[in-house]
């Protein structure tokens, strides 16, 4: 392999020059991993078809080799483990945690708990590459985002003060986010599952009840003190369909009702939303048996937006 590294300047301008290399390691290294290598250091050749031609193996079955992804998000039976109290997927590693949600949902207190990066992130997802921020790669951390709303050319986060005195509130402008591109050859960097984005989305009557209960504590803060229902909603709504794009996307997200109680992926939510059991009449709370889908179904009905919910169904 350190030959072949040697040769990078020779290879990119003749990609036959790295074969002959490639050809003489194949005897000791791993096939596929060696091709992927030559995919690499000669990418203004049509190298598909040179591959075909000299080694007789197939590109796509190399490519599939580097695109396993998160199964165990697919799972129906998401095995979890247990931090502090705090529930996550068993084959998730810690340092790609990313906890964001609504304001007031917990997320301060849950990356206390798992021992993650202290501060508050405010990321605009409208900006090229947010994803290659130099804090971001201190996880597991907190994330508020900044959106691109419809009218609007500045981005703003759904707690910004500019909302205070709002009776109507703007849609985001989902064009403008911006989404880290598929890996394409084995060695580039995948974005994509760098991060695991776990959005905190309690019902917006919880969260009011509970910043309500804050600001009239020691716990004062400013973003506390003109709270509307209305508003609480709309904020809920904003990262409940963040969520939803991320999933479409290709990033990987996970979802949960509150910052104690387990996680769900979108592919589990999409079977719950489906079945016919009746939704719970009991109040929503961390304390809520959340092996019963009737609640979780409850949970979604309470929380997420009707048109995602419809979307969710369908898909």
């Amino acid at each position: 392999m350190e030959n072949v590294i040697g040769t990078h300047d020779k290879a990119l301008h003749n990609p036959e020059v790295a074969a002959e290399y490639l050809k003489d390691a194949l005897e000791s290294g791993d096939k596929d991993i060696m091709l992927m290598a030559l995919l690499n250091i000669a990418g203004a050749y049509d190298i598909d078809n040179f591959i075909q031609e000299e080694f007789h193996v197939n590109p796509e079955r190399m490519k599939a080799r580097t695109d396993k992804g998160f199964d165990f998000l697919e799972s129906r039976k998401m095995k979890l483990k247990e931090k502090n109290g705090i529930l996550y997927p068993d084959k998730m590693k810690t340092g790609s945690w990313v906890i964001t949600g609504t304001p007031g949902s917990g997320k301060s207190y849950m990356v206390s708990k798992i021992h993650g990066w202290p501060g508050e992130l405010g990321i605009d997802i409208s900006m090229d590459k947010w994803w290659k921020v130099e804090p971001l790669t201190h996880r597991p951390r907190e994330i508020h985002f900044a959106f691109p709303f419809k009218g609007m050319n500045e981005r703003y986060t759904v707690h910004d003060e500019l909302w205070e005195e709002k009776n109507k509130y703007p849609d985001v402008e989902w064009e403008r986010i911006k989404i880290p591109g598929i890996k394409k050859f084995i060695l580039a960097s995948d974005w994509r599952a760098r991060f695991v984005f776990d959005f905190i989305l309690p019902p917006p009557a919880h969260i009011f009840s509970q910043r309500k209960s804050r600001y009239a504590s020691k716990d004062k803060r400013l973003m506390d003190a003109r709270l509307s229902k209305k508003q609480i909603q709309w904020q809920a709504h904003v990262y409940w369909q963040l969520a939803w794009f991320f999933h479409k996307s290709g990033l990987q997200v996970i979802v949960r009702p509150f910052n104690s109680v387990r996680p769900y992926s979108f592919s589990v939510l999409k079977k719950i939303s489906r079945n016919k059991n009746k939704l719970s009449k009991k109040e929503i709370t961390p304390e809520t048996d959340w092996s019963k889908e009737k609640n979780v179904k409850a949970w979604l009905q309470k929380s997420a937006p009707k048109d995602l919910i419809k979307k969710l169904k369908k898909s």
